[in-house]
């Protein structure tokens, strides 16, 4: 699908443009090189803008790599000693001049904006003789929809941050070295720009072939759904949220599919249970380090550096280990499917934990885990979006969700409750439940009871999918946590990371967050 294999954006202009763009690139242009006036007169170029904004998801410092760590904000990672500087998110221990998730995801979700407007202004200037208006269409929708994902990205993490909205094509431009903007403008912008987006584009169901991957009006709706969720807005989120589970005919025909772990597989990608994937591939040969290379080798690296058969950089935390035993019931496939212990099947080869000739653990030939693991004290390995097997590319085709049917369901949920409609609440919340084979709950809990349900069985369904940290700052719960503020979490700090000190020495309208100056 050619969705996967997200298209070479070479234009140099926007290649160049982050926030720490502020720097002197504009000042000499190469007069051969691309540029807007003699770029885009044909549709597939016009294609192409959007697809390297897509493209952008794909790179290290996003859900290639970097992004992915996160996960140990929320403490379900506990990092092993092939983590690094990454273990300074598990810490708390985050600078602004050293952390490299701090100063590498910052630029590159801007380089994202940057590439959605860039895709914006030249497909509102193609006229009729060039693209149809049903692609264009579409094609504005595509874009307005990853720029708002570009952002609610960046409020999510960094909170107040500035917002630019068109190309910054010189010095002259006010958004060349821009200020930073109310958190509350930053999500009515993100808000615009999914709801344009549910406006123009196509339910998902209705891509076919090469196409099956980009962002559907689902996609949309369910993005703006938690963007309402994040801020505490639940009535909105009951509304927008309610019409995307119950409105097959309009956005597509979402479900839970059977078996929990296909959302998880490279062979199931793009299922009815998806709303929005990064697309990955690989197959073509090592890859480790290329953003942007224009080849068929965009592969994603969570299996390699979490695969306990491969790097095992992290293994799931003691306390992620002990929720999991003290909150399934029935026959609840979600451990087995996100965590893997010794002893258990995985992929019909047993686990385990060492090959060490003095414990004579695995077999001969038999597979067993990174020495990381066991010398950070651990006897379980991260399963979830890993195929069990060392990849001698170093790179995975398996793509990483977004955004889950499940997820919109226990959302769904949590605004029911919110709003007072707490029995209505306990029907998509045990959708998600039986699904896994969990024992369906009896309504008859108060508001406060279900609420705590909720938050319980988003971490049986969502560990390893990057969203505990953010769920527990929103619910305000982060604070009094011991499971948190043991690892060094500081209230009133370290709810959203700093801003860069790279990008703070060059454009001097750009101020901290206030926590981060002391």
């Amino acid at each position: 699908m050619m969705i996967k294999k997200y298209l070479r954006y070479s234009l140099a202009i926007t290649i160049a443009f982050g926030l720490n763009a502020c720097g002197d690139f504009l000042t000499e242009e190469n007069p051969n090189s691309p540029n807007t006036e003699s770029y885009y007169k044909v549709e597939a170029e016009l294609v192409q803008a959007v697809n390297g904004t897509y493209a952008t998801l794909q790179r290290q410092n996003l859900y290639k790599r970097q992004y992915n760590t996160i996960g140990y904000l929320g403490g379900d990672f506990f990092p092993t000693d092939g983590a690094g500087s990454w273990s300074t998110l598990y810490y708390f221990d985050i600078n602004p001049n050293t952390s490299d998730f701090v100063s590498s995801s910052w630029p590159d979700l801007y380089l994202g904006v940057a590439r959605a407007n860039n895709a914006l202004e030249v497909l509102e200037a193609a006229s009729d003789d060039v693209i149809s208006p049903e692609k264009k269409a579409r094609l504005l929708g595509e874009a307005h929809f990853l720029r708002g994902l570009f952002y609610f990205h960046l409020v999510t993490i960094y909170g107040s941050v500035p917002y630019i909205d068109h190309v910054v094509k010189d010095k002259t431009d006010a958004e060349f070295k821009p200020a930073k903007v109310d958190v509350a403008v930053l999500w009515d912008k993100i808000e615009e720009d999914f709801e344009t987006a549910v406006t123009l584009l196509p339910k998902f169901d209705a891509y076919e072939g090469e196409d099956i991957g980009r962002a559907s009006k689902g996609s949309a709706q369910g993005f703006l759904g938690k963007a309402h969720v994040y801020q505490k807005d639940w009535a909105a989120a009951v509304t927008v949220l309610g019409d995307l589970v119950n409105s097959p005919a309009v956005y597509g025909a979402y479900d839970l599919v059977p078996n929990y772990s296909d959302n998880f597989t490279a062979v199931n990608e793009n299922n009815v249970e998806s709303l929005f994937e990064v697309q990955f591939v690989n197959g073509f040969g090592f890859e480790w380090g290329g953003d942007d290379n224009g080849g068929d080798t965009e592969g994603g690296m969570f299996g390699t550096h979490f695969s306990p058969y491969q790097f095992g950089n992290a293994r799931p935390s003691d306390e992620v280990n002990a929720f999991f035993d003290a909150n399934l019931t029935g026959t609840d496939v979600r451990r087995f499917y996100t965590i893997a212990r010794v002893g258990d099947d995985w992929n019909g080869q047993t686990v385990y934990l060492s090959d060490d000739e003095t414990t004579g653990d695995a077999p001969d030939g038999e597979p067993a885990f990174s020495p990381r693991i066991r010398n950070s004290g651990g006897d379980s390995g991260i399963r979830k979006y890993v195929d069990g097997t060392a990849e001698p590319n170093l790179n995975s085709d398996n793509n990483i969700r977004l955004m889950r049917f499940a997820d919109v369901l226990l959302l769904y949920a949590e605004a029911l409750n919110n709003t007072g409609s707490t029995s209505a609440a306990y029907g998509p919340l045990n959708r998600v439940r039986t699904r896994a084979g969990a024992t369906a709950l009896t309504a008859g809990s108060d508001e406060n009871a279900l609420a705590a349900q909720i938050k319980t069985e988003r971490r049986l369904e969502l560990t390893f999918e990057g969203f505990r940290f953010l769920d527990m700052v929103r619910w305000g719960d982060i604070g009094g946590s011991t499971s948190f503020t043991d690892r060094g979490f500081e209230a009133n700090k370290h709810e959203t990371l700093p801003i860069p000190a790279s990008d703070l020495l060059v454009n001097e309208n750009l101020k901290q967050n206030d926590a981060y100056l002391q």
